[in-house]
């Protein structure tokens, strides 16, 4: 089992959900504690690759897997049509997440 922790930003992105959303992205991540690259996931591309994201209806959750921690840190919450944007920043964000720990 892995645990699932969020970025400060990915909390605030999950706060500014509808409650119902709130709940399908929360049971999501609580099913990437028990298998964290699901067939249904996406390991991104290039210099991003070490991200991975899921779908929530028309929301994406973008995460990184740390196995050696047995972690699963997730970066972002967004709607898709934002949600490629800011790749390079989501990877930033894992990053400060875990130089932090």
């Amino acid at each position: 089992m892995y645990r699932v922790e969020l970025t400060r930003a990915a909390q605030q992105d999950l706060a500014g959900l509808e409650r119902p959303l709130q709940a399908r992205v929360l049971a999501r991540l609580e099913e990437l504690a028990a298998e964290p690259r699901p067939s249904a996931a996406a390991k991104l591309t290039g210099s991003l690759s070490v991200l991975y994201r899921i779908r929530v209806g028309d929301y994406r959750v973008i995460y990184a897997i740390e196995d050696d921690e047995r972690l699963v840190v997730c970066a972002a919450i967004a709607r898709r049509d934002h949600a490629y944007r800011d790749l390079s920043r989501y990877l930033e964000r894992v990053i400060a997440y875990l130089a932090g720990r």
